[in-house]
């Protein structure tokens, strides 16, 4: 089976100069989480996410009416050519612990996109299982232990000042956001 045959083509398009809010509002309407950036003639330049926006531009407290797409885009994209096998696409998604790939003309335009969902739906199930775990063991090599925030201390704060107990309870909703960050599955609980 070849790229093309499984790629998606609704892939969302947005220019080095859209701002962030309006890469954002794509994101919202089209309810896809990745925009490719692209140049003249439709050639990629790289893609932006939704963990993109949130890690570059909101984390920083930068304003998305005046951050150019160009800014914070992750480069240059991965992709793979329509005619190349799916094998060879795996190989690249294992090789980059990437789950999303560009798929690309001989002309070097963007012809649409394929997923680890596309490999495991259609492709042959050893191959995408091996996808699936070369992916799952780069990523969790790869991300660094993140280190508790300190709570921060009441602006009048006396030498005498504890935290309170609740400052060290479990949070639902932050475990299942750090789950969702780590590739688990948002289940779409309601937190108290």
């Amino acid at each position: 089976m070849i790229c093309s045959e499984l790629a998606s083509p609704n892939v969302q398009r947005v220019l080095p100069s859209n701002t962030v809010a309006q890469a954002a509002a794509l994101i919202d309407m089209s309810q896809e989480d990745l925009l490719v950036v692209c140049g003249p003639n439709d050639i990629p330049l790289g893609v932006v996410t939704a963990r993109d926006i949130v890690e570059r531009v909101v984390a920083k407290n930068l304003p998305p009416a005046l951050t150019r797409v160009d800014e914070i885009l992750s480069g240059p994209a991965l992709f793979v050519l329509a005619n190349a096998s799916l094998d060879l696409a795996c190989a690249v998604m294992g090789d980059e612990g990437v789950t999303r790939l560009l798929v690309l003309d001989p002309a070097g335009t963007v012809q649409g996109l394929i997923t680890l969902r596309d490999v495991l739906l259609h492709g042959a199930d050893e191959l995408a299982l091996a996808t699936a775990r070369r992916i799952g063991s780069r990523r969790s090599r790869s991300q660094a232990p993140r280190t508790e925030v300190p709570p921060i201390p009441p602006t009048s704060a006396s030498a005498d000042w504890e935290p309170s107990p609740e400052a060290h309870a479990t949070n639902a909703a932050r475990e299942e956001a750090a789950l969702v960050l780590k590739g688990g599955v948002n289940e779409l609980k309601e937190f108290p």
